[in-house]
């Protein structure tokens, strides 16, 4: 009996240059994979392709498609099923206030990250925070070490039990927060320029409060579920 069968999955994020926090990234990454079985024990092989004959014949046949990169995928996919959840800190000390802690003017340092992992940006930002009841205000601006200045305004909303909600220019939607312990987790989805198109970038982002006057930032960046980078910032309170 003669099998045919192909079976082909491609991943495909498109090479380009983008503004704000992803300037630099390079999104061209493909993989594909294709097995074929023929009866009548042929194999072929094509760029980015890996085809398998018909096990009445077995040998080894050249593989372009990178093992490398197929792990990593895995690994991301398990990986996402295996985040910390923000409830794991609430015995940790010292409790993180918002309120208490994003108020009046702060400076924070940072650099943003590829998916390998290499530093591709630097930047520095001021802020400066105010509240009003439950609704305070983050007026952030960031420089960057190619000269870049951009803004962002958040309106950030106390709700019960640690619960944050907030607003900004370029992002999608509401942020959503929890506070647990020393702990604050952000999701939220980034509007992002790139080429005349919108992109969307999505954040898990983790703030680690170290003593009342200095906080540790990381953020995950995912675009269709991989992750395409990360963000780590120093922030510190200086009045």
């Amino acid at each position: 009996m003669n099998l045919n069968k192909l079976v082909k999955t491609t991943v495909d994020f498109y090479s380009t240059e983008s503004k704000g926090l992803l300037k630099n990234f390079d999104f061209s990454r493909q993989v594909t994979i294709s097995m074929s079985l023929d009866g009548a024990n042929k194999t072929k092989i094509v760029q980015n392709s890996l085809y398998f004959q018909d096990s009445r014949n077995p040998r080894y046949v050249a593989i372009l498609f990178s093992l490398k990169k197929f792990l990593i995928i895995l690994l991301a996919v398990f990986l996402a099923a295996c985040t910390t959840q923000i409830k794991e800190y609430a015995s940790q000390e010292p409790k993180l206030n918002l309120k208490q802690f994003f108020n009046g003017k702060l400076k924070a340092y940072g650099m943003v990250m590829n998916w390998k992992g290499k530093v591709i940006r630097r930047f520095s930002v001021d802020m400066d925070a105010s509240w009003d009841n439950n609704v305070g205000i983050l007026d952030e601006t960031f420089l960057y070490d190619d000269g870049e200045v951009q803004k962002r305004i958040w309106t950030l909303n106390k709700k019960n039990n640690g619960q944050y909600i907030g607003t900004a220019n370029d992002v999608l939607g509401e942020a959503q927060g929890q506070t647990a312990g020393f702990a604050l987790n952000w999701q939220y989805t980034l509007q992002i320029p790139i080429d005349g198109e919108t992109w969307h970038i999505d954040f898990n982002d983790w703030m680690y409060q170290l003593d009342e006057k200095r906080i540790i930032n990381q953020a995950d960046m995912k675009k269709w579920g991989f992750k395409v980078g990360e963000v780590l910032l120093w922030i510190e309170k200086i009045d």
